[in-house]
């Protein structure tokens, strides 16, 4: 994924054991995966309190030299740039001010894995973002149709497998965004 988050990021709310994620939303975005399939994606979810909103990167800079030998290092499967996303840091900054403005924080981060599971790889775990309030969701896509979607959260150096809830929010939840 190659989530080279540079910028400081507020500390979130969370539950410590699952990660809310509205049902409109996370189907919004397994759309999206679906369309740019066989291709990498990478992207966010935040929120003021809880996930309500998403954004996609659109600059994967993951082809540029210096990344392509970084991602080769980790086997001949790398060697093929659609394995893997690195975010332009330009995108990024702008991004982070933009949510700053909404006040709004980043909840969680997610990529998606073309033909691996919904598993975190060991390039995930080197290149994972350490705060621990953040959430990271892996969107397995080894078959479009029904991809699998897990989330984790990285503790003292390692993932741990957490429950997604969904639900389709109401009136009032939505208000509450």
């Amino acid at each position: 994924m190659g989530l080279f988050l540079k910028y400081k990021l507020k500390k979130v709310i969370r539950i410590a054991d699952r990660v809310f994620i509205p049902t409109e939303i996370l189907n919004k975005v397994l759309e999206e995966c679906r369309k740019k399939f066989p291709f990498a994606l990478a992207g966010i979810f935040y929120g003021k309190k809880i996930i309500s909103d998403y954004y996609f990167f659109q600059k994967n800079v993951r082809s540029n030299r210096e990344y392509s030998d970084f991602f080769e290092q980790y086997g001949e499967f790398y060697k093929d740039n659609r394995f893997g996303f690195v975010l332009d840091s330009r995108e990024q900054l702008k991004l982070m001010r933009d949510i700053e403005m909404q006040d709004k924080k980043i909840l969680a981060v997610f990529h998606t894995h073309i033909i691996r599971k919904a598993i975190p790889t060991k390039i995930d775990l080197d290149l994972a973002y350490p705060d621990p309030g953040i959430f990271h969701v892996i969107i397995a896509m080894r078959n479009p149709r029904k991809p699998d979607v897990r989330a984790f959260k990285f503790i003292n150096q390692q993932f741990e497998k957490i429950k997604i809830v969904t639900k389709k929010l109401t009136g009032i939840e939505l208000s509450m965004l």
